[in-house]
């Protein structure tokens, strides 16, 4: 039988079969892997992804390995959109925290104390002040306009160790030229000086 390469779906094609062969075999067939051991999951990664889980932790609770997981993540887009999502998640929480320190915020602490061989319980509310550089990391990532103290970048006046660069580069100037100047008087003085015989 003479095998003819045909393009189509990248089979080789003998000139015996038909079309209908080949249209039975492009039957979908069994589930595959992504869709028995990963979709049923979804609900399940969010929430994993959510609390911080890494890709490694995640195969392993699936029973997957991690170039499989690394190929369903660019197959698929609800994986690679529920990765996006919890992502937007987390960073809402730390930012929701951060904001918390920078404005100041009360815990209640539960303190465990023995007192004559009884255990005590109390619960105290504990006040924390507000962190300056929380809520300067804050402005930073959420007002356009803020000015931080630690950066002052402006372009030509560059700040560093409390010297504004221009300033140093004319006082650099005005050392050099001083010791320029002190080099030409002791060379002076020293042909000044008169030798005794």
């Amino acid at each position: 039988m003479f095998a003819h390469n045909n393009v189509e779906i990248g089979w080789v094609v003998t000139m015996a079969e038909t079309d209908v062969t080949v249209r039975e075999r492009n039957k979908p067939g069994p589930k595959g892997k992504y869709e028995t051991e990963v979709k049923p999951f979804l609900n399940d990664i969010f929430e994993w992804l959510k609390k911080g889980y890494t890709d490694c932790s995640i195969c392993a609770q699936l029973g997957i390995h991690q170039n499989t997981w690394i190929r369903y993540r660019e197959e698929h887009t609800e994986l690679s959109e529920l990765y996006a999502r919890a992502r937007e998640h987390r960073n809402a929480l730390v930012m929701n925290k951060m904001y918390e320190k920078a404005i100041g915020y009360e815990h209640e602490d539960l303190f465990i104390t023995q007192h004559q061989g009884k255990i005590i319980e109390k619960k105290i509310k504990k006040y924390y002040p507000p962190d300056v550089n929380a809520a300067d990391l804050f402005l930073r990532n959420n007002d356009p306009d803020y000015k931080s103290a630690k950066s002052v970048n402006d372009i030509g006046n560059l700040t560093i160790n409390n010297f504004v660069l221009d300033d140093w580069q004319a006082k650099r100037q005005e050392i050099l030229a001083e010791i320029k100047r002190l080099e030409l008087q002791a060379a002076v003085d020293v042909e000044a000086i008169p030798v005794e015989e």
